[in-house]
This record gives structure tokens, C-alpha cells and sequence, in this order.
């Protein structure tokens, strides 16, 4: 008796530490990016959204807020919970929504928005030119058309009147004075100052992601860059070229790494440069950084969800009642 007891307590505490996971249609996860319908309802995205907006209030609450997206695309991974995506290209945002799940808790956490990337808005922008309409969904039996309705928010509201600002004076031409830059700390062409001073663990998330929109590789809290390799034949003394300007640096981003010199990089390893040793702040040609709302791991980058997550979860309880209303009318079928 002892020893099915404790075998039960075993299942009970891996099934409350096992991550949340989404069991319904298996075909669509990490499918890559699904186009939504505005005219069936039973298209398999739309059913599998309608679905779980009927299970989670965040998400509901969510998408009437802010209106259906697009499309949509789960990402699950063997570990970690299930991620899905919301695409709206026509305002070049994505959101987050992460599927949180405990014994007696069962929610989608959303954060955003992101800018999406080049390569997901090219591959958007195809599906953008054939809708027409917001997609149609069936929840508790009734159809929804979640319509974009953040601007109705400011109606009414008045502005106050602000004087203009007053001409400034003219100011005598004053000779530019030329500044010394140390040749062992050539600045780069084309790159902003600010690149170099900012700290990076006081930009919040969106401010992050629009660094890396620009091309800037992505930094930690210290302030070492890190380079995602994406390619088979990288090596360290390229990747010193480049951010370093120097091959002769190879040896000691090895170091930092503890790597050999000569170790054989693979896709998707992370290498840090560290911040003393830098001379360019833009990604290596050739890679592509993953967009912050792809990353499978946040321990790099700090993540913090922005406003649009609080927002969910402050009218999570003027729409509760209603909500489980029609949750309790959808367990009876």
C-alpha cells in the first residue's frame, strides 16, 4: 500500500512540474505560420483558437480587446510550455501568448508587441492581400468576429491646448572642434554612439526588440555581445574578424567560451564577445538573429511583458462572469 501511495505522489508531483502542453489538433503544432479564415469557421486554426478562447479568459479578453489576428503559429518544443504566436501584419506586430497551466489554473499569458521579422512578414504579407474581413470563429455556439477596437478607447477624450514653443535664437557659427580618436579604439562608420553606451539591462523589451530590428546583435546585462551561429562552416577567427577586427582574438573569445580554438561551431550555438574586446555592434553578414518572440530561452535576454499583458489581466475580472457563464453552458454539450 505504501509503495503505490508513494508512486502516486510521484505522478501527482511530475504531471504539477510538467510543462503545459497543448493536446488538441497535434497536426498544426510547429506547422509554422497558419492563416486564419474570415468566412469558415471550421478551419482548423479557427476551431483550435475558437477553443481555447472559450477555455481562457486572458485570451479571450485578449482578442476582444485587441482583435483576431491574422494568423497564428504554436511552437511547441520538448521542453518548456506551449508558445503561440499572433501575427498582425498590417501594423507589422506580433504578440506572445504562453500557455500557463497548474492544477487549478489554465491560462494563455500574453505579452507584446514585437515587430515582426523580415522573413515572417514576407511570408504574411502573401496571406495580408487575399483577406478581407476579421476571421470568423465559432464560440459557445455563436459566431465572433473579433474587431480591432483600441482606438475607440480615445474617443471624446480631450486634449488640452499646448502653446507652441517659442523661436529659439540665433546662434553665432562656432568652429567644430575635431575630436582625437585613439586608433586603438577605431569607431565604425555608420554606427551610432549609442550602440556603444546604452545599457542593455535597463531597455525594456519592446526597446530590445527594436535594436534588433535595426541589425544590432543582441547584448547581455554586462554588456558582452552575443553571436547566434547559424551557419555550418563559422569559425571563431570570422567571428573575431568581424566583431573585433582582429583574427589575432579568436583565441581569447575561445577562452571566454571555454572552447578550444580550433572547436567546430554548429547552428545555433551562442557565442559571447566580450564588451572590451568589441569594435562592431551589428550582426555578422551572413546570420540572422532570431526574433525575441521565437527564442526558445529567455535566460539570455531578460524578457519583461510589456502593458498589453497587464491589460488582459485587468479586465479579466469584468469579463470572468460572463466568461465562466458560458464555460459552464459549454461543459453540458
Amino acid at each position: 500500500m505504501k509503495k503505490f501511495l508513494v508512486s502516486l505522489s510521484l505522478v501527482a508531483i511530475l504531471w504539477g512540474c510538467s510543462p503545459a502542453r497543448l493536446k488538441e489538433h497535434p497536426s498544426l503544432i510547429n506547422h509554422g505560420i497558419l492563416p486564419l479564415s474570415t468566412n469558415n469557421p471550421y478551419v482548423a486554426a479557427n476551431i483550435l483558437l475558437a477553443r481555447e478562447a472559450e477555455k481562457s479568459t486572458y485570451l479571450f479578453n485578449f482578442l476582444k480587446n485587441r482583435g483576431a489576428p491574422t494568423a497564428i503559429e504554436i511552437i511547441q518544443d520538448s521542453f518548456g510550455p506551449t508558445r503561440m504566436l499572433f501575427f498582425y501584419p498590417a501594423e507589422k506586430e506580433v504578440y506572445r501568448a504562453t500557455l500557463e497551466q497548474s492544477k487549478n489554473f489554465r491560462e494563455w499569458l500574453i505579452s507584446g508587441p514585437y515587430q515582426i521579422s523580415r522573413q515572417d512578414y514576407r511570408t504574411l504579407a502573401s496571406y495580408e492581400s487575399s483577406l478581407y474581413g476579421e476571421p470568423l470563429f465559432i464560440i459557445w455556439d455563436k459566431p465572433y468576429r473579433f474587431k480591432y477596437k483600441s482606438k475607440q478607447k480615445f474617443a471624446g477624450v480631450l486634449e488640452p491646448d499646448i502653446p507652441p514653443p517659442p523661436k529659439p535664437r540665433p546662434k553665432r557659427k562656432t568652429r567644430a572642434v575635431k575630436k582625437h580618436v585613439s586608433t586603438g579604439q577605431p569607431v565604425e562608420a555608420g554606427v551610432s554612439t549609442s550602440s556603444v553606451t546604452v545599457d542593455w539591462s535597463k531597455l525594456n523589451t519592446d526597446q530590445k526588440a527594436i535594436f534588433l530590428s535595426k541589425g544590432f546583435a543582441e547584448r547581455t546585462a554586462n554588456g558582452d555581445l552575443i553571436h547566434r551561429v547559424t551557419r555550418e562552416d563559422e569559425t571563431l577567427a570570422e567571428i573575431a574578424e568581424w566583431y573585433t577586427k582582429s583574427k589575432l582574438n579568436a583565441a581569447k573569445i575561445a577562452a571566454y567560451n571555454k572552447l578550444s580554438p580550433s572547436a567546430a561551431l554548429t547552428p545555433g550555438m551562442q557565442i559571447k564577445i566580450p564588451r572590451t574586446l568589441l569594435k562592431r555592434f551589428k550582426v555578422m553578414p551572413g546570420s540572422s538573429p532570431v526574433p525575441l518572440y521565437r527564442a526558445e530561452s529567455e535566460t539570455t535576454t531578460e524578457h519583461r511583458p510589456s502593458a498589453t499583458k497587464n491589460r488582459v489581466h485587468d479586465s479579466h475580472d469584468e469579463n470572468s462572469e460572463h466568461h465562466d457563464s458560458h464555460t459552464e453552458h459549454h461543459g453540458h454539450h
